[in-house]
Order: C-alpha cells, then sequence, then structure tokens
C-alpha cells in the first residue's frame, strides 16, 4: 500500500492534498512529521539580497521613529513593508499557479502559518510572563489583546476602541504595532482564493487588470475619508485604506517575476534601474523625514507615493543587471538586519514601552536607549536562532524538536557560568604560609575555650 501511495503521488494523480494527507496517516507509514514536511513544501524563488537589504532599512525606519528620534515619517517603513510582503507572496503563488496549474491553499497557509506563528508566540507568551509577575494591573488587559493578536484581528480590534495611533497623551497598548501583521495576515488568507480563482477566470492579464483597480480603489478610498484635523488613525489601521500598498506590490509580481523578468540580460536596463533605484531612495528617505503622521497630502496620495518608490526599489533588486543596487541593498549588514526585520518588529515596540514604565523618559539619555536597543538586538536574535529558523527549515513537527534542542543547548551553555564556583585570587606570599586550622585543630579549640568558659563561671 507504502508503494501504490508513492507511485500515485510520482504520477500526480492525487491531486487533493487533504485526501492525500489523510490516506498517508491511514497507512501507518508515515508519521506526522513527512505529512507537514510535504505540506511545507513551496515552489521555489531565486534568494535576492538586496530585497533583505530594503527590509532593514524599512524596519530601521519604524525603529527609529518609535524610539522619538527626529524621523517624523518613519511609520512609513510599514508600508514599505506592505509593498514587498505583496510582492513577494504574490511571486510565489504565481510560481505555484506556472508549475502546477493550481494553488494549494491549504499548504500556502501552513507556510505562512510556519513563517509567523512561532515567534508571536514567544513574543506573547514573553509578555504575559513578564505582566504577570511585574504589571499585574495590566494582565487583563493583555490577555485579551494577545486574543486579538493571535486571530489577526488587532487592526480592527485598535479601531473598535477607537484606539489613536497617533495621540501623544494616552499610552498605546503594549501590542498595538502588531496591527500591521493582521492587515498583513487578512490579506495572506484572502488573496490567494482571489488569486486562483482570476487565474483560472480572467487570465493573467484580466488578474493584472484588477489588481491595479483595487490598489487604486483602496488609495481613493483614503483621500476620500480622509478628513483634515481630524483623527485618521481609521484611515491608518484599516485593511480596506491600507491594502493599496500590498495590491501594488502583487501587481508588480505579475509583470516583474524574479527569476523571469523581462531583458534580464541587457546590461543598458541595469543600468536604468540602477539609476531609477538611486532616484526612489532618495525620494523614499525624503518622504520618511518630511511626511509626517497629520501631513494632508500623506492621506491624499502619500502612502501611494512611498508605495511606488518602495516597487521601484523592488524592480531594480530583482534585476540580475542592476549591480549597483544589489551591491548597497545587499551590503551585508543591510542584509543581515533584513533576514531578522520580523523579529526586530515585534519586539521592539514593547521593549521601549516597557523602558518607559521603569525609566522617567526626561531623565533618559542616549545610554538608556542603548540599552533598549541592546535588548531587542538580543531577544531578536534568540527569536530568530532558536525559534524562526527551525520551524522555517524543518516540518512543524522536527520545528517543535530543533527549538527545545536549540534552547537546551542554550541553557546548558549558560548553566556552567551559574554553578561554577567563584575564582579564586591567590594570595600574597607573605599570608600563604599562615597556619590553618584543620577541622580537628578546630574541635579541639572549641572544647578548649567552652571548658574555660564553665571553670571561669
Amino acid at each position: 500500500l507504502q508503494c501504490k501511495v508513492k507511485r500515485f503521488i510520482y504520477c500526480g494523480q492525487l491531486s487533493n492534498s487533504v485526501f492525500y494527507s489523510l490516506l498517508l496517516l491511514l497507512t501507518k507509514r508515515y508519521n506526522t512529521y513527512l505529512f507537514f514536511r510535504r505540506m511545507a513544501q513551496q515552489p521555489g524563488l531565486p534568494y535576492l539580497p538586496a530585497v533583505d537589504g530594503l527590509r532593514a532599512v524599512a524596519v530601521l525606519a519604524v525603529i527609529i521613529f518609535h524610539a522619538g528620534l527626529e524621523l517624523r515619517g518613519g511609520f512609513l517603513g510599514v508600508e514599505s513593508f506592505f509593498v514587498i510582503s505583496g510582492f513577494l507572496i504574490t511571486a510565489l503563488l504565481f510560481v505555484e499557479w506556472q508549475q502546477r496549474g493550481k494553488i494549494d491553499l491549504l499548504a500556502f497557509w501552513i507556510r505562512r502559518a510556519r513563517r509567523l506563528l512561532p515567534a508571536l508566540l514567544l513574543l506573547l507568551a514573553g509578555l504575559l510572563a513578564f505582566a504577570a509577575l511585574l504589571l499585574p494591573e495590566e494582565l487583563a488587559e493583555l490577555q485579551i489583546h494577545s486574543l486579538a493578536a493571535l486571530a489577526y484581528v488587532m487592526n480592527w480590534f485598535l479601531i473598535g476602541n477607537q484606539q489613536s495611533y497617533f495621540d501623544p497623551t494616552l499610552r498605546p497598548p503594549l501590542l498595538q504595532h502588531l496591527w500591521s501583521l493582521a492587515v498583513e495576515e487578512q490579506f495572506y488568507l484572502v488573496w490567494p482564493l482571489l488569486f486562483g480563482l482570476g487565474m483560472a477566470l480572467l487570465r493573467w492579464r484580466g488578474v493584472l487588470l484588477a489588481t491595479l483597480l483595487l490598489a487604486a480603489s483602496s488609495a481613493f478610498a483614503m483621500a476620500w475619508f480622509y478628513q483634515p484635523g481630524a483623527d485618521p488613525s481609521r484611515l491608518y489601521y484599516g485593511t480596506d485604506t491600507r491594502a493599496a500598498g500590498l495590491l501594488l506590490g502583487a501587481a508588480l509580481a505579475l509583470v516583474w517575476l524574479p527569476g523571469q523578468v523581462p531583458m534580464a540580460h541587457s546590461r543598458r536596463l541595469g543600468q536604468v534601474l540602477d539609476g531609477a533605484a538611486l532616484l526612489a531612495m532618495g525620494g523614499l528617505l525624503a518622504c520618511f523625514v518630511v511626511l509626517h503622521e497629520f501631513h494632508p497630502q500623506l492621506y491624499r496620495g502619500g502612502f501611494g507615493l512611498v508605495a511606488l518608490l518602495t516597487a521601484v526599489l523592488i524592480a531594480a533588486s530583482s534585476h540580475p543587471q542592476a549591480r549597483l543596487t544589489s551591491a548597497v541593498l545587499g551590503w551585508e549588514p543591510l542584509r543581515w538586519i533584513g533576514l531578522r526585520a520580523y523579529g526586530l518588529y515585534l519586539w521592539h515596540w514593547p521593549v521601549f514601552l516597557l523602558a518607559q514604565t521603569f525609566v522617567d523618559p526626561a531623565s533618559a539619555g542616549w545610554a538608556t536607549l542603548l540599552a533598549q536597543l541592546a535588548l531587542v538586538l538580543l531577544l531578536t536574535e534568540a527569536s530568530y536562532r532558536m525559534v524562526e529558523l527551525p520551524f522555517r527549515q524543518a516540518g512543524t513537527t522536527s520545528g517543535w524538536q530543533v527549538a527545545r534542542q536549540r534552547a537546551r543547548a542554550a541553557l546548558q551553555a549558560l548553566a556552567p557560568v551559574a554553578v561554577t564556583r567563584p575564582h579564586v585570587v591567590p594570595l600574597p606570599s607573605a599570608l600563604r604560609h599562615v597556619p590553618t586550622l584543620s577541622p580537628e585543630m578546630f574541635n579541639a579549640e572549641a572544647q578548649r575555650r567552652r571548658a574555660a568558659e564553665v571553670k571561669s563561671s
């Protein structure tokens, strides 16, 4: 039976992945680990180091903004994240459609869960434990927010509670920054369905046109409902008004698929893209500096401008002949940060916010900020090494095993430090010959003193 199942798989006669998985489990020859490994396989894309560098630029802008430094539009780094996510997710879906003629929705959602859930669960567990020990008065609210974060509806939860993103007089929630993850996850849930249906009915050209129309509709809705002088948090949080960046990235993937870009061997096109990327990077940095949260043009084309500049940078990063862009954005330190951008985004906000609970922001200086950044890097690296990588590189069951092994190895590495006896400093030579009492001599001396005390009494 096992051989028959294998033969069916290789011949492509089992197209339904759910039926395939149940049949494998019924044979009792394959365990759950192999099931999830099979479901987690994804169509391949060439690695783009410059895109990781662009991620680094986006997350650094957000961190600088939340640190209270002079970068008024640093929050726009989230818009760049949206464009990158829409581009990469649609590229994966497009490659899968080219290879298989269909979209395996269950496998796609499992891959997204493996990519995002483990680090999020670690963050929530850590914050809940911290609040239970040191901030019990905030534990109840944090539990409710954690449920909203796990359901990926934090943006609508904040809208329902009329939680302002920009009011400096309000203390924001510890998990407020997870609104952007909620927008992305809602996109991941709906977009594969729409993409598969559109490719089946409308074909490539129709899907591209529909994607551009949806992106324009989202941008138009933001401009239409914006009211100068009013709090724009509803427009900032809403999936309907923030989908333009994700959809623009999706449209770019349909015409500029990594590994299949047009004129891939044209050096002239690569030079043109390098020049365009240089201008786009300058424009993007200018937006980070100039466009603050209440700028009237931000909601009337500002977000769209940031998305377009990011799309230009992605296009240059994806072309093999755009060597200057690849060299600059693919710089190793930027790439290192970009690979950890998800963890940096998760951890920086609660660390900054909790630091204000214990340290007066008015008296905090550069030393406090550097300590916070060091803690963010430490937590991010621990999450990346012991949680994110094991689940990304292995199946779900194997991911838990690797994560436990790495956590155990880290504890074992720290254990000798905790139990090692203190280092004994050598005595000076003049004191090395001072006689010491052995246990027998000490007991005899104690008996002699007790006898003298009894006799004197």
